[in-house]
């Protein structure tokens, strides 16, 4: 498929999937493994929460977790 990529839309796509595999993790951990800036790595963090996608985890410290909305979406009718 022809067509510029989203780089930032990417990076909230990898954010997400190591968030589901290795949660909770923090944004450092995250930046390290996705080889990216911490900074831009924590605005992907905070655009998956504002989109409910994600939530703080419990325990300090600040480390993120999946909420039920990736379920919630797997669920939907077609």
């Amino acid at each position: 498929m022809a067509g510029k990529r989203s780089q930032s839309a990417s990076r909230v796509l990898a954010a997400l999937e190591l968030i589901s595999a290795r949660q909770p993790i923090g944004v450092s951990a995250l930046a390290k493994l996705l080889d990216e800036d911490k900074s831009a790595v924590q605005r992907a963090v905070v655009t998956l929460a504002d989109a409910g996608w994600i939530r703080v985890a419990p325990e300090p410290p600040t480390r993120w977790e999946l909420t039920a909305h990736l379920f919630a979406m797997a669920h939907l009718p077609y």
